[in-house]
């Protein structure tokens, strides 16, 4: 991938401070060599465009629309897949990239998983590589 911009598209659970402060960290990393686009901070955001007092359809919709038109547009999708089970968004976002071809890199960093052998096979199936710490994800990145 060296010698072109690459798109990276960020997806990650982002409902907790927490969650967007990793998710910040990690863009920031990673943004030093790479396009990254992060739906929270470069897209809509549900709870503050429907606080503004948009409708909550239309703003799903909007959503929807931006998300989709950002993974058509990346080169790579960049998963955050910590948890017992991956955030449900996550999956939709790794399955319609893997369906449309594109490169999928897995970030899991903890151990947790609520099927005994693993994760699901249907998440395993679309990730083609894994990264355990924000280290190994650039260093995938780059190769």
């Amino acid at each position: 991938m060296r010698g072109r911009c690459v798109k990276i598209y960020l997806a990650a659970p982002l409902f907790s401070p927490t969650e967007r402060e990793f998710i910040e960290q990690l863009a920031s990393r990673i943004e030093k060599t790479w396009d990254v686009y992060v739906p929270h901070r470069d897209g809509h955001l549900v709870e503050a465009d429907i606080a503004r007092g948009l409708d909550r359809a239309e703003v799903y919709r909007a959503v929807y629309r931006r998300d989709i038109e950002e993974i058509r547009r990346c080169d790579v999708l960049l998963a955050v897949l910590d948890g017992r089970t991956p955030d449900e968004g996550v999956c939709i976002e790794i399955g319609f990239a893997k369906a449309l071809g594109k490169r999928v890199v897995g970030l899991k960093t903890d151990v947790r998983t609520a099927l005994p052998w693993g994760n699901n096979p249907m998440v395993d199936g679309c990730v083609d590589q894994w990264a355990r710490t924000p280290e190994e994800v650039s260093d995938l990145l780059t190769h």
